[in-house]
């Protein structure tokens, strides 16, 4: 009787084992590895049953398909919040004319640049390159420059010599700055006047950024000055000669220089003279070459006409093939 029962027993525990394992492995198939919950519904009876898809288990054709999402659908998307508050404005726009030289001083006070601007406030820049190409005594004497806008100005005035043995008086640079706020746009005028001393600029330009608020420590302009760069060295071979060529990569017209192209053995063409070079403009100078050589170009302004803004330029070494 005893062993009757214990058997009756184990039996019985191994069938609920089993079931269990069964139960325990639907339960880690439902639901799907996207998520979704399979069911079929019965038509006859209303009854609702899970099916394991991942077992191929499909609903009979007495029933109909059923899926829904564990987490659910996403929801509408919230209305927009309010606008924040607006940021403190930058610097918004930048604006300048540059009118290069020679350009004749008129005997009274008038425009020689103009430079229109919107509203709004504004650090204005003007710079003024000018000299005098009389030679006679009578021509010496002041040029009176202003930078004007609105009720503002910045002016100044410059005394000139007259020029010695054809040789221009050397260039003199004003420079002007001011700050204004133009409620409905207006006018940043650069004007000059000599008293009929006959002076001349070789360049002239303003600079205007509009800016937040008017601090001049803020706002930088590049200075306004010649750079004379001796950018190539070339082997003419069906001339016999070598030629050198100096550009003016500066922003103003540069005063007389010379140009020097030397070999190794010191034979080339030393200290050629040049009356002056726009900004942007080029000039050559050659000299005669057989074989091959190591030559070296220098280009020298007078730094008391107007500095450059850089020297470091002035030279380049080449070895070239001349015939």
């Amino acid at each position: 009787m005893t062993r009757t029962r214990w058997r009756r027993t184990a039996i019985f525990l191994a069938v609920g084992a089993a079931a269990f394992g069964v139960a325990s492995g639907v339960y880690a198939a439902i639901p799907d590895a996207s998520g979704v919950i399979h069911g079929c519904y019965s038509k006859s009876s209303g009854q609702l049953r899970v099916i394991d898809t991942a077992k191929s288990q499909k609903c009979a054709t007495s029933e109909v398909g059923l899926n829904w999402n564990q987490t659910g659908p996403k929801g509408a998307t919230g209305p927009q919040g309010a606008i924040g508050p607006p940021g403190p404005a930058g610097v918004s726009a930048g604006f300048s004319r540059l009118l290069a030289g020679p350009i004749n001083i008129p005997d009274a006070a008038a425009p020689l640049v103009t430079l229109p601007l919107p509203s709004g406030k504004y650090f204005v820049r003007a710079k003024l390159a000018v000299s005098n190409l009389s030679a006679e005594p009578e021509t010496a004497g002041t040029v009176d420059c202003s930078l004007v806008a609105g009720s503002d100005s910045d002016g100044v005035p410059l005394y000139l010599d007259s020029a010695s043995a054809g040789v221009p008086s050397p260039t003199r640079v004003l420079s002007f700055e001011l700050a204004h706020t133009f409620d409905t746009g207006g006018n940043a005028v650069l004007q000059c006047g000599d008293s009929g001393h006959g002076f001349i600029a070789r360049q002239a330009s303003i600079q205007a950024t509009q800016v937040s608020q008017l601090d001049s420590a803020a706002i930088s302009s590049p200075p306004i000055a010649p750079d004379l760069v001796a950018t190539t060295i070339t082997g003419l071979p069906t001339q016999s000669q070598v030629q050198v060529t100096i550009q003016n990569q500066g922003n103003a017209e540069a005063g007389p220089f010379t140009i020097s192209l030397m070999d190794e053995e010191h034979s080339g063409s030393g200290g050629a003279p040049f009356p002056g070079l726009p900004p942007g403009k080029s000039v050559s100078l050659s000299a005669g070459c057989l074989l091959t050589h190591t030559f070296t170009a220098h280009v020298a302004q007078d730094p008391s006409i107007v500095p450059e803004l850089d020297t470091t330029n002035n030279t380049l070494v080449k070895t070239v093939t001349c015939s």
